[in-house]
């Protein structure tokens, strides 16, 4: 096998230097050893130590810019799924307003109700916390989620008879 003795060698070395934690592991990978070290923090502790600063700096470039890359996906996915959500609800609001609206109409509703009725079909692309900060008195997210699953299930109860 070659340079297995010399493989064996860095392990022993790496083993002594004084880098915390470092760790290191010897695998033979299709007839190739290699010496390794789980941790980002370690592998740039000991380039450090073997005066590689400058690969030991890119290296922690690559990871900050990993790092910032895997943030800003996570946030993407979370925003683009909650889009995806918001507007599903409100596409069910509406479509249950507009039952309302062509069985009974809106005048029959309770006053609360009918005015964030006619809010949503006037704006129907606002989110739950600005449709309660447009109504008078103002209403919580959760209010105004409230009601509308009150006009929800008021279209449902009106379609099955």
């Amino acid at each position: 096998m070659p340079y297995s003795n010399l493989a064996k060698d860095l392990l022993c070395i790496l083993q002594t230097c004084g880098v915390e934690n470092l760790q290191p592991g010897l695998s033979n990978r299709r007839g190739a050893f290699v010496v390794y070290s789980k941790g980002m923090e370690q592998v740039t502790d000991v380039l450090t130590y073997l005066g590689a600063q400058s690969a030991a700096m890119e290296l922690m470039q690559v990871k900050m810019l990993k790092e910032v890359r895997n943030q800003v996906n996570r946030r993407t996915n979370f925003e683009t799924a909650n889009l995806g959500k918001t507007a599903t609800a409100a596409a069910r609001q509406l479509l249950a307003i507009q039952k309302i609206v062509a069985s009974t109409g809106l005048g029959e509703l309770p006053e609360d109700l009918r005015e964030l009725a006619e809010l949503r079909l006037q704006n129907p692309d606002m989110s739950l916390r600005e449709l309660g900060e447009t109504l008078s008195p103002p209403l919580s997210r959760s209010g105004v989620n409230h009601r509308l699953q009150r006009l929800v299930e008021l279209a449902e109860s009106r379609s099955e008879r």
